[in-house]
């Protein structure tokens, strides 16, 4: 038989749900297992046993570039204390037409050919000069008539260096200093070598100062070096008309014979009358 019956009482209490314990702060971690501050302190004890050995690296990084930088400063040194050997070896060669050099190198030359006391070596000093050709941004012709005219030098010194050098690298550009140089210094000899080495290159633009110098200067041999350098550039002229007139003007305004004898004398070799 299936009860009919009803319970009567129904439970109306519900029992309360009981309380979620609240989460435990758990410390944050990483893949080594170390809390964060734990690895922090490590990581700054390591850089503190690090820091003197790199320190050591650096000084020894530092010395080492120092060293490497001295040695080779020590082999240019070496290298250039022998380069006036090998330019006198290049220009005891037949086949050398030209000598590479810087401008210190060329002065140190020019120094070394003052004092030379042997003749050989002077002649291949001289040769080495002919030679010289820059590498950097010297003018070595400038430089040379510059040491020409100003250096302290031997009066037969500086005409060695005229006639072995300067007049085997005679240019135009050299010309007007040359001549300027010529009809001022006091060196006779070094005078009438220059107006010779510039004999070949001189134009019409320094007629009228060789008229001068074959006129007026005090020495023969100055004067002599003047006249013939005035009479070829009369005979290269394309205005050999207009200076044959400063001839004759210089032959009307003449008081004395011997300037009026030189003059005839260009006169006669210029086609004049």
């Amino acid at each position: 038989a299936i009860p009919t019956a009803i319970p009567t009482a129904i439970p109306t209490a519900i029992p309360t749900a009981t309380a979620i314990p609240t989460a435990t702060v758990i410390p944050t971690v990483i893949s080594s297992g170390q809390p964060v501050s734990t690895v922090r302190g490590l990581l700054s004890e390591k850089k503190k046993r690090l820091g003197p050995k790199i320190a050591i690296a650096v000084l020894i990084a530092v010395i080492g570039i120092v060293l490497a930088i001295l040695v080779i400063d020590r082999i240019k040194q070496a290298g250039s204390g022998n380069r006036p050997a090998q330019i006198l070896n290049e220009a005891g060669k037949p086949e050398t037409t030209e000598i590479p050099m810087s401008g210190s190198e060329l002065a140190t030359l020019l120094k070394t050919a003052a004092d030379a006391t042997s003749e050989d070596k002077r002649q291949l000093l001289y040769r080495a000069l002919v030679l010289a050709k820059p590498n950097d941004s010297t003018d070595f012709d400038s430089s040379l008539v510059q040491h020409t005219a100003t250096a302290i030098l031997l009066p037969e010194t500086r005409q060695d260096l005229i006639n072995e050098v300067l007049t085997k690298r005679m240019t135009p550009a050299m010309v007007p200093p040359l001549a300027d140089f010529a009809r001022s210094t006091n060196d006779s000899r070094a005078a009438a070598a220059v107006l010779t080495a510039i004999r070949a290159r001189a134009g019409d633009e320094q007629f009228d100062a060789m008229l001068s110098v074959a006129q007026f200067h005090n020495n023969a041999a100055v004067k002599k070096a003047a006249e013939e350098t005035a009479t070829e550039i009369l005979r290269k002229s394309q205005k050999r008309a207009d200076l044959l007139k400063r001839v004759q003007t210089a032959l009307s305004e003449s008081p004395s014979s011997t300037p009026r004898a030189t003059l005839l004398r260009i006169q006669s070799a210029g086609g004049g009358a």
